[in-house]
């Protein structure tokens, strides 16, 4: 995983990390994490505008103009792995330990000792009833939270959920595990080829 870290921009300061808790814990991931199109009934993959807008922003830039692929394959990366605001469907890694039913801790007081969240639910769902989570990830767009149980973070590899704001952990979708939930966001080689091929569908070199 730290491969994927690193080609993701990021940096794991841990050689040889015991478990996904000491890995996580050591990541630094500062750019914005694009989630890869995927194929769909409407639309395949290579179809889809890989982050939202970047059309736009390819259109007007000098460097498409001057037909310069290298100059604006640079600028897009450029632009988009940096640390922004802009709403473009990114995910920003960021942890934080929520611990809602450890008695004694903020959370805990915050939230009434857990008695807002469906113990059966979680158990359902997770395999914890009362689970202290790391949450990961987090979005302006659904859904809004990523995150991995701590119990589950004694392993490698543990199973990666998803959550919104607007039904905080009643409802709950398991995203895969740490490893496929990485491979899920683009690389910024992974961006830069997308936006070659597409460059080379609308631009086929004459014969």
């Amino acid at each position: 995983m730290r491969e994927r870290i690193n080609a993701l921009g990021g940096d794991v300061a841990v050689a040889t990390p015991r478990d996904a808790l000491e890995l996580l814990l050591a990541t630094q991931l500062p750019f914005p994490l694009y989630p890869a199109p995927r194929d769909t009934p409407w639309a395949r993959a290579d179809e889809q505008e890989p982050i939202f807008g970047i059309s736009e922003f390819i259109a007007a830039h000098p460097a498409h103009a001057a037909n310069d692929r290298a100059a604006l394959l640079r600028d897009v990366q450029a632009h988009y792995y940096a640390p922004t605001e802009e709403l473009r469907g990114q995910v920003e890694f960021r942890l934080q330990r929520f611990t809602p039913f450890l008695e004694g801790s903020d959370d805990y007081i915050e939230w009434a000792g857990g008695d807002d969240f469906d113990s059966a639910y979680l158990a359902e769902i997770t395999g914890h009833a009362t689970p202290e989570f790391l949450f990961i990830g987090f979005s302006e767009g659904y859904p809004n939270h990523h995150f991995v149980c701590v119990a589950d973070a004694g392993e490698l590899n543990p199973p990666v959920y998803s959550t919104d704001h607007e039904q905080y952990l009643s409802d709950i979708t398991r995203r895969g595990s740490l490893r496929e939930w990485l491979a899920s966001f683009m690389t910024p080689a992974e961006l830069l080829q997308r936006v070659n091929d597409a460059l080379d569908r609308d631009n086929p070199p004459s014969v």
